[in-house]
């Protein structure tokens, strides 16, 4: 069996990164195509053996992108490698998205004999993932279109059935349902849902809170569709705000161990 791109740089480099779900093999074929778990490459397509750009570039190509794979195995390519190869194509694609994610993961510049021209191209393609409008790279002309940042990026491929929930338009449906509504009657809804939330939440601690607590509790969860840094400082705004006791005030983190008692006795 003889591996190709991802599922190769994973095995040859010994990388952490999870089992691919559909791994490029080589197999008797004349052309790429998913064949059950795999992904079947022809071997005239396959890359060499022991060239591990060929196969990154490869991967890149014919299998997407995994930032899990790209960050370990790029930085072991070295970069008179990558800048011999962006000398033979200086406005490739996947040439350019690979020495990207390398300054990028590496912070070391890959020497350029030409500036990049031609189009931006995205790092994720948007006919295979969901993406959103990002960040623009004019070194390389490439767009950071991921969800997130390469920190940490959620990759979200559009599967068949994400598609069909897509074009469902859920959120525009219920949008269009709660518009259609009187404004009395969704106050209404609108109330008992916080009350319900209210009571469910104090339950978890066994609690039933006072017509001044739940009061309380409610203008919170009314400011939950505000953007706030989930910070220090309002962390600690928000339980001063639920606890009655002046004496449980929290004043920052906790920096020490608290116990929960369990259903037996003698027993935290």
């Amino acid at each position: 069996m003889h591996l190709v791109g991802y599922a190769w740089l994973r095995e040859a480099m010994q990388l952490s990164a999870f089992p691919l779900r559909l791994p490029a093999i080589v197999q008797p074929v004349t052309r790429l195509k998913k064949i059950g778990q795999t992904l079947a490459v022809p071997s005239a397509t396959a890359p060499a053996a022991d060239d591990l750009l060929g196969h990154m570039l490869f991967a890149l190509k014919h299998e997407g992108v995994n930032l899990a794979i790209l960050a370990q195995a790029l930085p072991k390519i070295p970069v008179t490698t990558l800048e011999r190869a962006l000398q033979e194509a200086p406005n490739g694609i996947y040439i350019r998205k690979a020495c990207y994610l390398r300054e990028a993961f590496t912070h070391e510049e890959v020497p350029q004999h030409a500036p990049v021209r031609g189009a931006f191209v995205p790092l994720f393609d948007p006919k295979r993932y969901v993406t959103r409008s990002g960040e623009r790279n004019s070194r390389w002309r490439v767009e950071f279109n991921g969800l997130g940042n390469l920190n940490y990026c959620a990759t979200v491929e559009k599967a068949s059935r994400l598609i069909e929930l897509q074009e469902h338009d859920i959120l525009g449906r219920a949008k269009a349902f709660m518009e259609s509504l009187p404004p009395v009657m969704m106050d209404r809804a609108i109330n008992w849902a916080y009350l319900h939330e209210t009571k469910d939440s104090f339950a978890i601690e066994r609690e039933a809170p006072s017509e001044d607590k739940s009061r309380r509790f409610i203008q919170l969860l009314r400011q939950a569709h505000e953007r706030q840094p989930l910070t220090e400082e309002y962390l600690v705004a928000l339980q001063n705000a639920t606890v009655s006791n002046p004496y449980d005030l929290a004043a920052a983190f906790r920096h020490e161990q608290n116990h929960l008692a369990g259903a037996l006795s003698g027993h935290q």
